[in-house]
């Protein structure tokens, strides 16, 4: 998947770098999780655009940061922020979880309006830690 250039502000850049900072690290938050994979796949309702899904691995000394910038190079202040559902999803030691959010920023979409709308299709998969012996 091509990177967008980053031209966010610097405002924007310091808030969410302290964003990050401030989550705790996922073996703290789920000490039984020795890592979570995030697979990430992308719908344009508009059916112009088809970008590259990918996957996100997390150890459990990675920061439980999942916040993900929108893929779309024109799309402005836009994102996604599945924390809560994965949080949830993990706190009841759920292996698999799947979600769907929409992006909130904005992009000239010419008759369809100018919110980005882009879908992000979301499967989390839990690894537990194993226990010596077993």
């Amino acid at each position: 998947m091509a990177m967008k250039p980053f031209a966010v502000d610097q405002r924007q850049r310091e808030l969410r770098h302290r964003s990050y900072l401030a989550v705790p690290t996922l073996g703290k938050q789920f000490p039984a999780l020795e890592e979570i994979a995030i697979e990430l796949r992308f719908v344009d309702p508009d059916r112009k655009m088809h970008l590259s899904p990918y996957k996100r691995i997390f150890a459990s000394s990675m920061q439980a940061f999942f916040d993900f910038q929108c893929p779309v190079k024109e799309c402005t202040g836009g994102g996604f922020n599945p924390t809560p559902e994965i949080t949830k999803a993990l706190s009841k030691s759920t292996a698999l979880h799947t979600g769907t959010l929409s992006c909130k920023g904005k992009r000239d979409r010419g008759e369809a309006g100018n919110r980005c709308d882009l879908e992000l299709h979301y499967q989390v998969v839990a690894v537990e830690k194993q226990h010596a012996g077993s």
